[in-house]
């Protein structure tokens, strides 16, 4: 029981990329926590467990997907409608990320909008002008239309 706790614990915080992986033991992968699609992920977090690696198997009893049972991590490759329990414990992942990854775009979108506000602070008055001319001309026609009759 002690090396699954050791098991749970190790992987629940180990972050992949932007993946973090979990151990649930009951029910199935859902909502938020996406099951591993391919025996290559779960090797990942095998060897993150301390494991050299997951066996495929093609096991009905099984849940589908990447799976603690007894002494090793397991990739079945079918459908079944077997749940994840304390006996066969599923690993899901969440994507995560971090402020730190929304950065650069952030910096390069606020630099934009910044450079384009002070242009256009600049070019307002000139074009401020134009405008105070077109609807005073404009106007002045209108008016001339109405008094010529």
């Amino acid at each position: 029981m002690f090396l699954l706790l050791y098991i749970f614990s190790a992987l629940a915080m180990v972050i992949n990329a932007k993946k973090e992986y979990v151990a649930i033991f009951e029910k199935k992968c859902t909502g938020n926590l996406m099951k591993i699609h391919t025996e290559n992920e779960c090797t990942k977090v095998a060897i993150q467990g301390g494991f050299g690696h997951s066996s495929p198997v093609t096991d009905p009893e099984a849940p589908k997907g990447c799976y603690y049972h007894e002494d090793g991590f397991y990739f079945n490759n079918i459908e079944t409608d077997t749940d994840c329990s304390a006996v066969y414990q599923c690993f899901c992942f969440i994507e995560t990320f971090g402020i730190g990854d929304y950065h650069d775009v952030y910096v390069l979108t606020r630099d934009a909008y910044l450079k384009a506000e002070k242009i256009l602070r600049m070019e307002t008055p000139r074009y401020q002008s134009a405008r105070d001319a077109y609807v005073a001309a404009a106007a002045t026609y209108t008016k001339s239309l109405y008094e010529r009759h």
